[in-house]
């Protein structure tokens, strides 16, 4: 499974100084049977509340496509590259 190619961060600012953020923070969600995403949780945020909030709101807007055959949600604790 992977996320959506396109927009994968839209709702992060765009003016930030990423030179004193951690651009690799540590984001835990589930991926429900229909492959959209809910309970998002920052579990290493990047440091600043708008970036960790912008984060957030563009993952809970991911789709996934499921598997055939998938009857069950699957938590996934990922870390996130934001170049």
């Amino acid at each position: 499974m992977s996320p959506p190619d396109s927009k994968l961060y839209q709702f992060i600012p765009a003016k930030l100084d990423w030179t004193k953020l951690n651009r690799h923070p540590q984001v835990s969600f589930v991926i429900k049977e229909d492959g959209s995403v809910c309970d998002v949780k920052i579990v290493k945020g990047t440091g600043s509340p708008k970036a960790d909030a912008g984060l957030v709101k563009s993952i809970e807007a991911w789709k996934y496509e499921p598997p055939q055959d998938c009857t069950v949600e699957n938590r996934l604790t990922v870390i996130i590259d934001i170049a």
